[in-house]
């Protein structure tokens, strides 16, 4: 409640709502026996660059056998992955772990990650789950921030230097790594680098606070990016803290172009 980054929120009581909501499923304890009803998708997850800002397309220390390894420490902040320490042990989102038990007729997570996104990160030397304020963002100061890049961006064929020093605050903020290639910002962008950057951005940087549903309809690129397979990890355990990284397709999502468009309410009309 008290985050200086915060210009405007919903403000709520204290709560364990979201907590219980979201988290991990394998604890038995009332105030811990998480619901784990967002399951983020590997797509997002590959969304996240590596420590040096390259993309994991673009950075050869990636490697799908680790595949979080000198990642974007905003994946570790927002997202539960396998191994994650929390609640006084690690998540186990392994096939047959205490996260993902592949029970019938029980939730779990559908692609090997659960949301941690406004988690306070005591809990993961706690106990349980505490009352907090878990205030939702409408937005803040790196949604400004974002925003003035777009705008930058879009209104000159080349972006201006201030396009560049935007992405540095945000990453820099973060904890990606100046050097060797200044936080993985390519030298002399192009209109449409700038562009590609400063979309991902928002969509890592405002994980859950509801922009990226908007965003990709405003820059309609919807029936490209929600018209196609949505996929998860399915992990295997092959020894103790040794485990196979698989790909898989979880859902399949629609959208068409009328899709774009809402229809005016009924008492609008009136």
């Amino acid at each position: 409640r008290r985050n200086t980054e915060m210009i405007f929120a919903y403000l709520r009581p204290t709560t364990r709502d979201l907590m219980l909501n979201n988290g991990p499923i394998g604890y038995t304890e009332t105030n811990t026996r998480g619901q784990g009803l967002t399951s983020p998708t590997q797509e997002f997850i590959d969304a996240f660059p590596m420590s040096n800002g390259n993309s994991i397309t673009n950075d050869p220390n990636y490697s799908d056998s680790a595949p979080y390894l000198n990642r974007d420490p905003r994946l570790a902040r927002s997202i539960f992955l396998n191994g994650t320490q929390w609640l006084r042990r690690a998540i186990e989102t392994f096939e047959g772990g205490l996260d993902k038990p592949n029970v019938p007729n029980q939730n779990q997570t559908r692609t090997g990650y659960y949301s941690k996104k406004y988690m306070n990160f005591s809990f993961q030397t706690s106990f349980e789950y505490s009352l907090q304020h878990v205030n939702f963002q409408i937005f803040r100061y790196a949604d400004v921030l974002l925003m003035r890049a777009e705008a930058l961006n879009e209104a000159n064929t080349v972006p201006p230097a201030e396009v560049v020093n935007i992405l540095i605050q945000i990453r820099s903020r973060a904890g990606i790594s100046a050097t060797p290639n200044n936080y993985g910002i390519p030298a002399n962008m192009t209109q449409e680098q700038a562009r590609i950057l400063i979309q991902n951005e928002r969509r890592i940087e405002l994980f859950m606070e509801e922009q990226r549903y908007w965003d990709v309809r405003r820059w309609k690129l919807a029936e490209t990016l929600f018209n196609k397979p949505l996929h998860g990890m399915r992990i295997t355990q092959t020894a103790p803290n040794t485990f196979n990284y698989e790909r898989i397709q979880v859902d399949n999502i629609q959208f068409v172009p009328r899709m774009y468009m809402y229809p005016i309410p009924i008492a609008e009309v009136l």
